[in-house]
C-alpha cells in the first residue's frame, strides 16, 4: 500500500509539473500575441491613412479625366492603387481578427488548465453540449469544438472561419441576453463584455432554470474596490442558486491574461 501511495504521489507531482510547464508556456503565448496585436493596430492605422489618401488621390484624377485634363487610363491607374491599397488594410483586419480569436482562445485554454486541471478530460469530453455566449470571434467555441462538444455559438457578430469549422458548431447571429436553449446543455461559456453585475444575473438566469450544469465566465472589473465588490457579486450568486435548491461551488481567479477582469468557474456538485 505504501508503494502504491507513493508512486500516486509521483504521478500527481509530475502531473503537476506538467500542468505548470503548460501554463507558462501558455504566457509566452499570449505575451506574443499582445506584442503582436499591438504591432497590427499600428499596421492598421498607417494603412487606414494610405487608403484614405490613395481614394482622395483617385477621385481628384477621375475629376480630372471628366475634364480631359489627364486621360482615363491614368484616372483608372489611380483607381487600381486605391483597390489595393484598400485589399492590403482588409488583410490586416482579418489578421488582427485571427489574433484576437487566438487571445480569445488563450483565455479559455488557461481558465481550463488552473480550474480543471487533469479532470479537463473528464468533465469536458466529446459528445458534451455548450452554448458560447458573446461568441465573436470565436476562440472559446473553437477550443470546445476542438475537444468534441457540440457547441452553439451566440453572437451578432461573425465567427472567424476557423471557429465555424472546427467541429459541430452552429452559429446563431443573435443577441445573447435573452436566448434561451431548446434544451439543457453541459456547458455554458460567457465572456461578453458588459456590466458585471448584468452578466452575473444572466449566468444566475441559467442556473436558476437548469439550462446548465457548469459554467466558465468573465467579469469585467473596471471599477473602484473590483476585488470586493466581485466577491459580494459571487456570494450573492451562490446564496440565490442554494435558496433555489442544490448545492454549487464557485472558484474565481484573476488569470495571467486578465487585466481588469476575473474568470469564474461555477458549477453544480
Amino acid at each position: 500500500m505504501a508503494e502504491f501511495s507513493l508512486a500516486l504521489n509521483e504521478e500527481q507531482e509530475q502531473l503537476k509539473e506538467l500542468a505548470e510547464q503548460q501554463l507558462q508556456q501558455l504566457k509566452k503565448r499570449v505575451d506574443a500575441l499582445q506584442t503582436e496585436i499591438k504591432q497590427i493596430d499600428t499596421e492598421v492605422k498607417l494603412q487606414a491613412q494610405r487608403v484614405a489618401s490613395a481614394k482622395e488621390q483617385a477621385q481628384r484624377f477621375k475629376q480630372l479625366a471628366a475634364e480631359k485634363f489627364v486621360s482615363d487610363i491614368v484616372a483608372r491607374q489611380k483607381q487600381d492603387e486605391a483597390t489595393d491599397q484598400e485589399i492590403r488594410l482588409q488583410a490586416l483586419r482579418r489578421q488582427r481578427s485571427t489574433l484576437d480569436r487566438d487571445l480569445s482562445a488563450a483565455k479559455l485554454e488557461e481558465a481550463l488548465l488552473y480550474f480543471l486541471g487533469d479532470e479537463a478530460e473528464r468533465l469536458l469530453r466529446s459528445g458534451m453540449s455548450a452554448v458560447d455566449l458573446g461568441a465573436a470571434p470565436g476562440g472559446w467555441t473553437w477550443i470546445l469544438a476542438r475537444r468534441g462538444l457540440a457547441v452553439t455559438a451566440v453572437d451578432r457578430g461573425a465567427l472567424s472561419p476557423q471557429a465555424q469549422h472546427a467541429g459541430a458548431v452552429r452559429h446563431l447571429a443573435q443577441d445573447a441576453f435573452p436566448f434561451r436553449p431548446a434544451h439543457p446543455v453541459d456547458w455554458l461559456v460567457c465572456d461578453i463584455v458588459d456590466k458585471p453585475a448584468r452578466v452575473a444575473e444572466l449566468i444566475e438566469r441559467w442556473f436558476l432554470n437548469g439550462w446548465c450544469r457548469q459554467a466558465i465566465f468573465n467579469l469585467k472589473l473596471p471599477m473602484k474596490q473590483r476585488y470586493r465588490d466581485a466577491a459580494l457579486m459571487l456570494a450573492r450568486i451562490v446564496a440565490e442558486l442554494e435558496d433555489g435548491g442544490g448545492r454549487v461551488a464557485c472558484t474565481a481567479r484573476q488569470l495571467y491574461h486578465d487585466r481588469e477582469e476575473i474568470t469564474v468557474w461555477l458549477r453544480r456538485i
